[in-house]
């Protein structure tokens, strides 16, 4: 089972960024019930999408809301805001060889090979508060880029370089200013989807896979298709199984998709209570690393509280996987990005 990759994070860690932030500032939150009752939107489902290169598949869709607009206030006219978000796949409790420094200043020889932290899921998000509209581009994080010279995959510059730099590569990748970043760990999904209390989901597909050399219990995931109730530990092992028949394209997907869910869920008035509670633990316990900061939300908070009533519309980054040098890349096509991304590049 060649398809399932060993560490992938779910990316409905948007929510943090563009909306537990938000929840935080209690204050300013509670001025901004109306956004959140959604008494001026409209009611009619709608699913936009400009995916170029992959077909819609069953059971992966989640219904989005067109609304009639209304007026926007002056300060908030024009205004975009846009992240990269980054699920690592940072796992301590499973494999104890990431820092060998120790043992390898007391062996004589070559040193023992130290296993690598890679970004395993890489999403870019941008809100336009004037077209109401939230925009999802999942990026593959075997993207290839050249770094010092050298070809490499996107994801592997995490552990060498950080988050930030991550951001700065998809900005070049894409052509578009980033403003933020966010670096996720797979405990910090796991437990933030606890302290929600589980999340009501209808899974795409029967999902089962084993490997018994992982850690010392091994991994064992078995869920099954349909809608039902995820545990924290349930939504890991289903964003971090990859054995679908239609290959990695499909796996993410799921992520977007899951993301949107539990976005739409995060942002309902029954939370405006509960998230500052949720954002201080994933703050104090590391679970989220990021340049987006409280100030920074309060100037966007009518994007946050809005949520529900913008169009999403998710994009596919046009390429083609390749063999280069034994190494399999996703090779982006720039004429391609420069298509899909042109319309969304903010001209004031």
């Amino acid at each position: 089972m060649a398809a399932l990759r060993n560490f992938a994070i779910t990316l409905c860690v948007s929510l943090i960024i563009f909306g537990l932030i938000a929840y935080f500032l209690v204050g300013i939150a509670e001025n901004n019930l109306d956004f959140l009752t959604g008494a001026d939107t409209g009611d009619n489902p709608s699913e936009t999408s400009a995916d170029t290169d992959e077909k819609q598949q069953p059971g992966v869709t989640i219904e989005t809301t067109a609304p009639e607009t209304e007026p926007l206030t002056e300060d908030f006219r024009g205004s975009t805001i846009s992240a990269v978000l980054i699920g690592s796949d940072y796992l301590p409790d499973v494999y104890d060889d990431y820092d060998l420094s120790e043992i390898n200043r007391n062996i004589d020889g070559f040193p023992i090979k130290e296993r690598r932290i890679c970004a395993d899921s890489i999403i870019f998000v941008q809100v336009n508060v004037e077209t109401r509209e939230y925009v999802f581009l999942p990026i593959p994080s075997n993207t290839q880029v050249m770094d010092k010279g050298l070809s490499k995959s996107l994801g592997s510059l995490l552990g060498e370089s950080g988050p930030e730099y991550i951001k700065d590569k998809v900005s070049g990748l894409l052509s578009i200013y980033i403003d933020y970043y966010a670096l996720f760990t797979l405990d910090g999904v796991k437990s933030f989807i606890d302290g929600m209390g589980g999340i009501e989901y209808n899974v795409p597909y029967d999902m089962r896979y084993s490997d018994p050399s992982e850690g010392e219990e091994g991994l064992v995931i078995d869920i099954k298709k349909g809608a039902q109730k995820l545990t924290g530990d349930d939504v890991v092992k289903m964003l971090r199984y990859g054995s679908y028949s239609e290959g990695d394209a499909m796996r993410r997907t799921v992520i977007v998709d899951f993301m949107k869910a539990v976005l739409a869920k995060i942002t309902s008035p029954a939370y405006l209570t509960r998230l500052p509670e949720l954002f201080a633990n994933a703050l104090d316990s590391g679970m989220i690393e990021t340049n987006f900061t409280e100030d920074v939300l309060a100037e966007n908070l009518d994007a946050v509280f809005a949520y529900q009533d913008f169009t999403k519309t998710v994009l596919a980054l046009p390429g083609k996987e390749e063999t280069v040098d034994g190494e399999k890349f996703f090779i982006p096509n720039t004429a391609g990005v420069n298509n899909i991304i042109g319309k969304y590049k903010y001209t004031g």
